[in-house]
């Protein structure tokens, strides 16, 4: 559910991108189509974000994810997520293996064979 309410700060940091990114410098009129999800705590990873998260993982009504705002949040999510994929389970991971690697190519024989 959706409930109006009042928003005492501004919104864009720089109206110059906002105005770069909208609108061209032309003489024909566009049309402009701006939509606002405003749901409290989902954006950041409090632990009531966390917990839609987890029931967005955990749901088994498809359907849902054909929902436009289920989209943007989690293509809003995404790349923090995937940052953190590849900062701290990836590169760790390639790290292991090539050390394991290493170890059983070079090391383990010399141990083994002395």
């Amino acid at each position: 559910m959706i409930t109006p309410g009042i928003v005492s700060a501004n919104l864009w940091n720089t109206n110059k991108w906002l105005e770069d990114k909208l609108f061209t410098k032309s003489m024909t009129g566009q049309d402009i189509s701006l939509h606002f999800i405003d749901i409290a705590d989902i954006h950041t990873f409090s632990p009531k974000g966390q917990e839609f998260m987890k029931q967005m993982a955990k749901t088994e009504k498809l359907e849902f994810f054909d929902l436009v705002p289920a989209r943007k949040i989690i293509m809003f999510k995404w790349p923090i997520v995937k940052q953190y994929i590849i900062n701290y389970l990836f590169i760790p991971y390639c790290a292991l293996l090539l050390v394991f690697s290493s170890f059983t190519s070079f090391l383990q024989p010399k141990i083994v064979n002395n």
